[in-house]
Formats: structure tokens, C-alpha cells, sequence
């Protein structure tokens, strides 16, 4: 059984439960390790936004009255489709986003898990009994929003998209989902053919890949009153802003920047294994990366050492066909191309040694906001962008805010 062909579905999108060519026309699928062409999807455009919202507040209300258990069907459908093909799943995430095998087989279970909470969720109460000074009786309901706007992300695209889709839907919503333009099928349209099979009615869910206009028409629409978003803090911010202006109701995990402090008293070994999962795990490109490695001067290139040879030993390919731990950059997600190799300059390069303030054993404070701005005014840039590039620049500040700050 396959949950999502390719070939049938070439140059589509999904729109009010159809499969159909998008108003902006297709865009071809990218294995971004080699360059080759895994297929085409459809490209949506304002109108199609405007469609979609318009069908999902169509079917809403007699999805908000069904029973819950009906709803609940529906995703526990889903979740069994999912842990039935759960190979098929992890392909995708393999070819498309260039995920590692156990990375992409960790992240289609969580696909799975995802939508067997949301099956739960539905069942749970919808209110509450509220305290009265009154001789009556207050409840409190909750009661679906109507229509939800989803904005996911390339890195974990599959449990991105459904940790946002699947609760929205078991709760008597609709939803429009705007996955990101590399991750198209991984984290949208695979999620849309699994609920479709699962039963769940027209209309419901749209998936509409599509560039920036397409997520800012669905953030602006009055008609959408809750914006889910999981990406960079430079357009989170620009949806905080907008959903604030508009009084919508805005869900936003946006970019990390995480330090791993290696202090004096460390098992080394432990600490390089840590430092090396926490870095180069997919590439490095996920928010809770370990970006900045800060690590005490005594065990400084014990640590770099270790670190680096680590990294010479991760393989190195394309993880759809072989067993390579990072995605060889064969074709940059992000457009070009460029070659991704570790050695000891490169790893010193992005570790800190840590040094104490004078005549304490405290170690100097982490650089404020206003402080690294100082350093590098493009900081947003650096921070937005996921991978090596990241970990060596954000680094690199922290160094020169260091050694700015060490006496001789």
C-alpha cells in the first residue's frame, strides 16, 4: 500500500479535498544531497488561500457537531496508517529533507504519536465548572475556532506539521496548511493523502505550498483566527506583529541559539559524544542545536581534539542510500552549492575556551543581546540560518565577546 504516489499526484496541491494543480503553477521535489528531481507539486496562489479558507469555514461547523468519537476515529485511522507505512514516511524525510535513517524513522513515529494524542484529545473535556458566589450553576466551554492557518518548517517537517494539524482537526476545526516549499510532500501533502484515507471529510484540510505571500495571506485572512508558525524569529516576529494588530490568537516557535558549557570537572569523552550529537544531528539544522560549544580552558583542546575526530568519523553521503549520519551538500536546500568537511581548525574554531573573571571561580557572564548586536549587526541573519555556517559564526562571537572581556 502507499500512502502518497507521486507520480498521480505530480504537479498537484490539495484544496477543499481535491487533488489539483495550484494557481501559481508547479514546482519540481529536490533531493537536496544529490539535486535530483523526486517528483513535482503544485504551487498555490492568493486565490487558492482564499479557496481553501472559504471551504474550510464551509465544512467546519458540521465537523464541530459531529461526535467526538467520530472525530477521534479519524485519527486514530491516521495513526495506523502512519505506523503501518512508517518506512514509506521516513523515505520522505530521507529523500526530501535529507534526513539521516534514524533521524527520519525517530521523526515518522513521532508523525504516528502525533495523531494517536490528538485521537485522545478529543475525548477530553471541553470545560469547566467556574466558582460562584450565585445561587445558579457557570460553566465554561471551549469550542472550536473555525479555520487555523499552519506554518511549518523543513527541518522536522512531518512532526512539525502534524503536532498542529492533528490537534486543530480532533478539536472540531479546520485547518489550511502552508509547509515549507523544500519539504512540500514530507510535511504537507503525504500528511494530506494519510487523512484522506483516514476518513476525514472535504474540506477540512487544504495543504497550499507557496511562497511568503501565500503565509502572510494566510496570516492576514479574517477568516483564520489562530496562526500556528514554527520557523525563523525574523518572521516570527513580523506574525507576532501582525496577528497582535489583527487580535488573532498566534502559536510561534521560532529560532534557537543553545550553548553547551563544558566545564573543568567533565568526563571528557561523555562531553564530545553530547557536543557531537548536539551539533551536527541533521546537519545541525534544528532550533534546539548546540550552536555555541563553551568550554573550560583546561579541557579546551582535550575537547577540540575529540570533538573533531568525532566529526571526521560521522559519514557523509546521501542518507536515502547509504547510511551517512549528515546529508551530503550536494544541492544547498537553500540555493547553490558548497562542500561540507570538519577538521581541527574548523572545530577550534567554533569552541570557546572559558575563562574565569579574575580571583573567582565564576565564569564571565554570557554576551547580552545589545552586546553581540555590537559584534555582528546581521546576528538575525546568522541566527535564522541552521547548519555549520551557524554554528561557526554564532560562535565565533561569543569568542570575541570573551576575549574582549579576559584580561591578559
Amino acid at each position: 500500500m502507499t500512502l502518497y504516489d507521486s507520480d498521480a499526484s505530480a504537479g498537484k496541491l490539495f484544496l477543499d479535498g481535491e487533488w489539483t494543480k495550484g494557481g501559481g503553477g508547479s514546482r519540481d521535489v529536490v533531493n537536496p544531497s544529490d539535486g535530483g528531481t523526486l517528483g513535482s507539486v503544485g504551487i498555490a496562489d492568493l486565490e487558492d488561500v482564499d479557496h481553501a479558507i472559504r471551504a474550510g469555514k464551509a465544512a467546519q461547523p458540521a465537523w464541530a457537531e459531529a461526535p467526538f468519537d467520530d472525530r477521534a476515529k479519524v485519527l486514530r485511522n491516521a495513526g495506523q496508517l502512519l505506523e503501518e507505512n512508517a518506512a514509506e514516511c521516513a523515505g520522505w524525510l530521507m529523500r526530501e529533507a535529507g534526513s539521516a535513517g534514524g533521524k527520519a524513522g525517530f521523526e515518522a513515529g513521532l508523525v504516528a504519536a502525533e495523531a494517536h494524542f490528538a485521537a485522545a484529545l478529543a475525548l477530553a473535556p471541553t470545560g469547566q465548572i467556574l466558582r460562584t458566589a450565585r445561587p445558579r450553576l457557570s460553566l465554561a466551554q471551549r469550542v472550536p475556532v473555525g479555520v487555523v492557518g499552519v506554518i511549518s518548517p523543513f527541518n522536522f517537517p512531518g512532526v512539525l506539521s502534524m503536532r498542529s494539524v492533528a490537534p486543530a482537526l480532533a478539536l472540531g476545526n479546520a485547518v489550511v496548511l502552508k509547509p515549507d516549499l523544500r519539504t512540500a510532500i514530507a510535511g504537507g501533502l503525504f500528511l494530506a493523502s494519510v487523512l484522506e484515507q483516514a476518513g476525514l471529510p472535504k474540506g477540512l484540510l487544504s495543504v497550499l505550498p507557496g511562497g511568503p505571500d501565500v503565509g502572510m495571506a494566510l496570516v492576514e485572512h479574517p477568516d483564520v483566527h489562530v496562526i500556528s508558525f514554527t520557523g525563523s524569529t525574523r518572521v516570527g516576529r513580523r506574525i507576532g506583529e501582525t496577528a497582535g494588530r489583527l487580535l488573532k490568537r498566534a502559536h510561534l516557535e521560532l529560532s534557537g541559539n543553545n550553548a553547551l558549557v563544558v566545564l573543568d570537572d567533565v568526563d571528557v569523552d561523555a562531553a564530545v559524544s553530547a557536543g557531537a550529537w548536539g551539533a551536527f544531528l541533521h546537519q545541525g539544522q534544528i532550533c534546539m542545536t548546540a550552536g555555541r560549544h563553551i568550554v573550560h580552558r583546561s579541557v579546551y583542546d582535550q575537547y577540540v581534539d575529540g570533538l573533531a575526530v568525532t566529526a571526521d568519523r560521522l559519514p557523509v553521503g546521501d542518507p536515502s542510500v547509504s547510511e551517512a549520519a549528515i546529508r551530503k551538500f550536494g544541492h544547498n536546500m537553500f540555493g547553490g552549492d558548497f562542500v561540507f568537511s570538519v577538521s581541527r581548525e574548523f572545530v577550534k574554531r567554533c569552541s570557546v575556551p572559558l575563562y574565569l573573571q579574575p580571583g573567582t571561580d565564576k565564569p564571565h557572564p554570557a554576551p547580552t543581546s545589545a552586546e553581540i548586536a555590537q559584534l555582528a549587526p546581521n546576528i538575525e541573519v546568522q541566527k535564522d540560518w541552521r547548519g555549520p555556517t551557524h554554528l561557526q559564526d554564532s560562535i565565533k562571537l561569543v569568542g570575541d565577546f570573551l576575549a574582549r572581556n579576559t584580561p591578559a
